[in-house]
């Protein structure tokens, strides 16, 4: 299961509702870990790859 990495509502404390806020310098490192760990996991060429 993967989540969304850290944005800065969250460090804000806001919590509920919609908000269009930037990741973090952690969100941004979360998301490079993420699509790192995807990408090892999925097959060059297929479908998942280019969605």
């Amino acid at each position: 299961m993967v989540t969304h990495p850290e944005a800065t509502h969250h460090v804000e404390g806001l919590v509920g509702g919609w908000f269009d806020s930037d990741l973090t310098a952690r969100g941004h490192a979360e998301a490079e870990l993420v699509a790192q760990a995807l990408g090892e996991r999925i097959a060059p060429g297929s479908p998942q790859r280019s969605a």
